[in-house]
């Protein structure tokens, strides 16, 4: 859950990103595979 926090304070700080859009991709995979 922690993790999931921090990953949602950097994408609110550093906007809609391109390498942001793509590490909450690869968390969610993660996730999904987990």
């Amino acid at each position: 859950m922690q993790k999931m926090e921090y990953f949602y304070i950097v994408s609110e700080r550093s906007g809609p990103t391109m390498e942001n859009s793509i590490i909450l991709l690869l968390l969610l995979v993660m996730l999904k595979g987990s």
